[in-house]
């Protein structure tokens, strides 16, 4: 109940705070790709499914497919912007704010990734809320690594508690402070 009561106040406090960028992103999004948002089905807790929204950061007609699947043209340096500073992901904290996920969590799989919400099940990782962070992010583990990601997954969930959620969205600021302005 008080990790629930955290995400409820942090993710409005991060939707009033980032209402700026929201604004410069919805503009620039509508002029650059037709549409603001990105709208996906993912597996939610207990492998309920819900609309993951996003900010639009690929064509409109790129597949729909798992993002190392995505061939390449598909996103143009906007979106890349978009995905490396992480902000395509702040859409998400109105999905915490009405309960399909938390700011911690594993991370959503698509409904098509049946490997991972075999494994996750067996795991008891998908009784897990998911989040908008997790774990296998701040060690960089990719979802397609699904025997590393799914060990991160359940050391992490098996002692989660109060400071493990905030250990790792403090985590989380460092990681996406730091990838969003390294230039390489």
């Amino acid at each position: 109940m008080f990790l629930r009561t955290n995400d409820i106040l942090l993710s409005m406090v991060g939707i009033l705070a980032s209402l700026p960028i929201f604004l410069c992103v919805c503009l620039t999004n509508a002029w650059r790709f037709g549409g603001i948002f990105f709208i996906q089905m993912r597996v939610g807790e207990c492998g309920r499914p819900f609309r993951i929204i996003k900010f639009r950061s690929m064509k409109s007609d790129a597949p729909v497919v798992p993002t190392h699947l995505l061939p390449e043209g598909f996103i143009d340096p906007w979106g890349r912007f978009l995905r490396r500073s992480k902000v395509d992901e702040l859409p998400q904290m109105l999905n915490v704010l009405v309960g399909d996920m938390s700011l911690v969590g594993p991370r959503p799989c698509l409904p098509t990734q049946l490997d991972l919400i075999k494994a996750r099940d067996r795991a008891g990782i998908l009784a897990v809320r998911p989040g908008m962070t997790g774990p296998a992010q701040l060690k960089g583990v990719d979802m397609s690594d699904i025997d590393c990601l799914i060990t991160e997954e359940a050391i992490f969930f098996s002692k989660y508690g109060t400071s493990e959620y905030f250990r790792c969205i403090l985590g989380t600021i460092k990681v996406v402070v730091a990838s969003t302005f390294y230039f390489h």
